[in-house]
């Protein structure tokens, strides 16, 4: 199993741009905080970014389930000049897209760049020795849980992400790797919530197949297809090291708005119930003869 770690200032870009976006579902990256510590290290003359992108806030909004993929159109480029080209070609959109979305939103993009890649730069240079330790210490995690990795013949890649204000994205199709993008953890508390954060976005990878069906947001798929991924890594941490069930229950209550609210197992249980013959199907795989040898490795 390779453990491969990537840092990117074209894909933190488009996070650090949709930082300053209002998206009305759990998708969201809006970050006021954010906002006024790049502000803060903005001159006059700078683009107003939080400005500049609010007349595309409705027409992102109403058509969420197309426009999307920009947040996943960046992983496949190398580039800021081949993302345009992308966006700007791809069949997934169509002509109101393109003229009332995606060619202001690549606009901004580019200009943005003038201030965000030096801004970058300096951040990722201010962390080199943070990166060297967190690297390791998620290396010798994902390690912990190799059973999964080695079952579905699976590396793991790891974006870190300078810019991504929440949770994480995870993406396919990248050679044979579990991929995902989730916030550099800069402070030693935000390591376990990025370690939880990857491996819940790893697991959308092999689960969502459970649901046999597309995934979106408005006819409550995706909240289903989350509970799936909480409970299958609620059995699977418990099977490979129980003693961090805690931390995960208290990382939930964080995501879910429950911070500090003490919630015990058998709450957790309740609040993300799936069905019965999907439960199984969980289960059954967790027990499979082949996750069981590759544990044993």
């Amino acid at each position: 199993m390779e453990v491969k770690f990537k840092y990117s200032q074209h894909v933190d870009l488009v996070f650090h741009v949709l930082a300053h976006m209002r998206v009305n579902n759990a998708s969201n990256l809006f970050s006021a905080e954010y906002i006024e510590k790049i502000e803060e290290e903005k001159c006059a003359g700078d683009l107003d970014l939080a400005r500049e992108i609010k007349p595309l806030e409705p027409y992102y909004n109403r058509n969420f389930e197309r426009l999307a993929m920009i947040n996943f159109l960046p992983l496949n480029s190398r580039g800021l000049n081949e993302l345009k080209q992308i966006l700007l070609n791809y069949d997934g959109f169509n002509k109101d897209d393109f003229k009332a979305f995606i060619n202001p939103f690549t606009d901004l993009l580019e200009r943005e760049a003038a201030f965000y890649y030096d801004y970058w730069e300096k951040q990722h240079k201010a962390l080199g020795g943070r990166r060297s330790v967190v690297e390791s210490q998620m290396e010798r995690l994902l390690k912990d849980y190799q059973c999964i990795f080695d079952y579905f013949q699976k590396s793991a890649l790891v974006y870190f992400s300078l810019s991504i204000t929440r949770n994480g994205r995870g993406f396919s199709g990248i050679e044979n790797y579990f991929s995902a993008v989730v916030p550099f953890p800069a402070q030693e508390r935000d390591f376990q919530g990025a370690f939880f954060t990857l491996l819940h976005e790893y697991t959308h990878q092999f689960t969502d197949q459970l649901l046999k069906a597309e995934i979106n947001m408005e006819d409550g798929s995706h909240d289903l297809s989350e509970n799936i991924v909480m409970l299958f890594d609620y059995y699977l941490i418990k099977s490979v090291y129980s003693a961090d069930i805690k931390a995960y229950i208290d990382w939930f209550a964080k995501i879910s708005g429950n911070d500090g609210a003490g919630i015990s197992e058998a709450e957790f249980l309740a609040m993300v119930s799936v069905p019965e013959d999907i439960k199984k199907n969980m289960l059954d795989l967790l027990d499979s003869d082949g996750m069981r040898k590759a544990s044993e490795y």
